[in-house]
């Protein structure tokens, strides 16, 4: 990057807490209410503990080549040739995930806000400030973002206060109705959205600013807790205030929860305020994506300045958004049945080769 930006390890943390957050907020209640009906709180506690996991491996490979971005980590551990090949394949999922998230915003918008507005024009507005916040940068991103964080810590707990009167312990018995089958396959979904995606971090890591491997280690894992933490409460509450039947029906459980405020039938309907939480992480989460692919590429093509890149993958992120699906269910069942093995390959399969090569490498 210009100048080889730096950012704190509060900066990161708060990034990687606004990047688990995302459009995840929006969906994780309804698909893990889908698979584990009542006991999606269950499979959320499981799928956050296992995120930490993976975090760790993330950690290791980061800790291993603490002044290297996966591209280039790839190239040296791999070589050359085949090094590019693997950078190259992995910068198609930050890629993927960001044309998907765009759509997630178009659809989102469209359905519950500005129902007769097209979709293309609510994600052409959104392309322009995510090149915007491109241009100025990771250092920029990450001040904002710690500028934001208060208030949406602040709404986040303001949601949560205001729907517990309408909490109903009942809504989650009996546990384990299923078995353990249903509340697995939710885990496996919870695990590929947002934890796996997690590994774009590899690319932002080494402008992070260290005093020391074990600093980074516990910023990473601090960031994913309380990401996790916090979906973990939306996904409760909203099988606890809605029930398990009406959050699995909801492609936005947790926007109907917010619609659910009513304190003295005179603070209510302000779901659009509450939207805001959403909105600020899934634009922090489009744009270190969008960070990651044209640093990427910058540094797979040796190019001094990632910026011109911008706009060109900003266009090409948009046109895709507007091709991979055709509609909202569409898009729910395609993500849902495969988007945890399209992850796997690319954010847990790749790290893993170059940590286990690396490893046998310094070995010998």
């Amino acid at each position: 990057m210009p100048g080889n930006p730096v950012i704190s390890l509060r900066q990161f943390v708060i990034l990687v807490t606004l990047f688990s957050l995302g459009s995840a907020i929006l969906y994780v209640p309804g698909v893990l209410s889908i698979h584990a009906k009542q006991d999606a709180w269950i499979a959320a506690l499981i799928g956050w503990v296992l995120g930490i996991g993976i975090v760790w491996i993330y950690v290791a490979l980061a800790n291993r080549y603490p002044h290297l971005t996966l591209v280039q980590c790839s190239e040296h551990v791999l070589g050359p040739w085949l090094g590019k090949a693997a950078g190259l394949l992995y910068l198609l999922f930050p890629f993927v995930l960001a044309a998907i998230v765009m759509r997630d915003i178009g659809d989102f918008v469209t359905i519950e806000m500005l129902k007769f507005t097209p979709v293309e024009i609510i994600e052409l507005s959104f392309t322009f400030i995510l090149i915007v916040g491109g241009y100025y940068g990771l250092e920029t991103i990450s001040r904002i973002g710690e500028l934001m964080f208060p208030m949406i810590i602040f709404l986040f707990l303001f949601l949560v206060v205001f729907v517990s009167p309408q909490i109903k312990i009942e809504q989650a018995k009996p546990v384990f109705e299923h078995g353990i089958t249903p509340i697995l396959m939710g885990v496996k979904t919870y695990i590929g959205f947002p934890f796996m995606e997690l590994s774009i971090f590899l690319m932002i890591l080494p402008y992070v600013k260290r005093t020391s491997g074990a600093k980074v280690a516990q910023a990473f894992v601090a960031g994913t807790g309380i990401g996790g933490l916090m979906l973990f409460v939306i996904t409760a509450a909203s099988i606890l205030v809605l029930g398990p039947s009406l959050a699995a029906r909801e492609t936005y459980p947790s926007y109907l929860l917010a619609k659910k405020i009513n304190v003295g039938d005179f603070l209510q309907r302000i779901e659009a305020f509450m939207a805001g939480i959403w909105f600020f992480s899934i634009y922090m989460k489009l744009v270190l994506c969008l960070l990651a692919i044209a640093l990427g590429i910058a540094q797979l093509c040796r190019l001094k300045d990632y910026r011109p890149l911008l706009l060109p993958l900003g266009v090409i992120i948009f046109v895709y958004s507007l091709a991979i699906s055709p509609n909202m269910a569409y898009m729910v069942e395609l993500t849902g049945k495969l988007w945890t093995a399209f992850a796997l390959t690319f954010s847990l399969l790749i790290p893993l080769v170059l940590l286990i090569v690396g490893s046998f490498r310094s070995r010998n």
